[in-house]
């Protein structure tokens, strides 16, 4: 399993206001080598979601 982590700034749609987003991408294969898992998911520090 891979984890990939990084924050972007965007517009909050929840507040209105320009915050940073937390990102987390987990991405696991199976033995054959396909990809079974494969999301992402950010935060801002409020605790708002955010889609990728």
């Amino acid at each position: 399993m891979t984890n990939n982590e990084w924050t972007t700034t965007e517009d909050c749609p929840s507040c209105g206001a320009k915050v940073d987003v937390y990102w987390t991408r987990v991405v696991q294969k199976n033995a054959a080598g396909q990809t079974v898992v494969d999301m992402a998911s950010g935060r801002d520090e409020a605790g708002h979601e955010f889609a990728p």
